[in-house]
């Protein structure tokens, strides 16, 4: 974006936008937190919490629905690690990652959606390469001039592979 062509109004307007949208996001973000938090003391409170790897199926409710980091087995016998809490999308709609059977990193998958975004830590495949996100919510496919990826070091051959069918 050139911000010296625009007049004052553009440029305020711009910010003021951009300020609005920050805003937004942070509001996700603590939404996503406190639901995260409200989910974690109903399993406490309850019991109802899901098996790793247990086959996936809908949820009717957020609080029993699947929390952040728990994994199910899905659409065409892969497993899936969800990205987000209360999370009652279908792993091949979004709010999931796919992983392999002993959750070690994939090729990269484009997220569709900020919220898919890979997080800080997470690791991903590209080009042969290992890669970890360093920052928050990346949508940009890893390489080594990508500002929000670290090269971690080379793959072993069994990271390339497809997971176990079960």
């Amino acid at each position: 974006m050139d911000y010296k062509s625009m007049d004052r109004l553009e440029l305020q307007n711009t910010s003021d936008a951009a300020k609005q949208e920050l805003a937004n996001r942070q509001t996700e973000d603590i939404f996503r937190q406190q639901l995260a938090k409200m989910q974690d003391q109903y399993v406490e409170a309850f019991g109802n919490q899901h098996e790793w790897g247990e086959t996936w199926s809908a949820q009717p409710y957020p609080l029993t629905a699947y929390r952040l980091g728990d994994v199910v087995f899905a659409t065409g016998g892969t497993y899936w690690r969800s990205v987000i809490p209360g999370n009652q999308f279908d792993p091949k709609d979004r709010g999931w990652r796919q992983i392999n059977k002993d959750g070690s990193p994939r090729p990269f998958a484009k997220p569709q959606y900020d919220h898919d975004g890979y997080m800080t830590g997470e690791r991903a495949i590209s080009g042969g390469i290992l890669f970890e996100a360093n920052r928050d919510y990346v949508m940009e496919t890893p390489s080594r001039q990508a500002v929000s990826w670290d090269e971690v070091e080379e793959p072993e051959e069994n990271e390339n592979a497809e997971p176990e069918d079960v």
